[in-house]
């Protein structure tokens, strides 16, 4: 395999590695540096939210993230495909 294929396929999983984290840990637009946690007032019976440390992956962060690795492995492989055929035309048969 060539050098820029390796790389091109290794940022594509990478681009959807990032989407994968985005999506598991919330799919939020915004990045959260604190994670909001119900807890339940045993005595009165009612519930209230606190903030607890945390971090949560935000579009603003992995949009770019995977887009840019995105455009990094279209890139090579469009390298890859016109090295290829540039090759291809300057073979003679015989």
């Amino acid at each position: 395999m060539n050098k820029k294929r390796v790389i091109a396929l290794g940022a594509l999983v990478l681009a959807i590695g990032v989407g994968i984290y985005w999506w598991a840990s919330g799919a939020s637009v915004w990045t959260m540096t604190e994670v909001p946690v119900e807890t339940k007032d045993e005595l009165f019976g009612t519930t209230s939210i606190q903030w607890e440390p945390g971090f949560r992956l935000g579009l603003e962060y992995a949009a770019p993230a995977a887009g840019g690795l995105l455009v990094i492995a279209g890139v090579l492989l469009w390298m890859v495909r016109r090295d290829r055929r540039r090759t291809a035309g300057t073979e003679r048969p015989g």
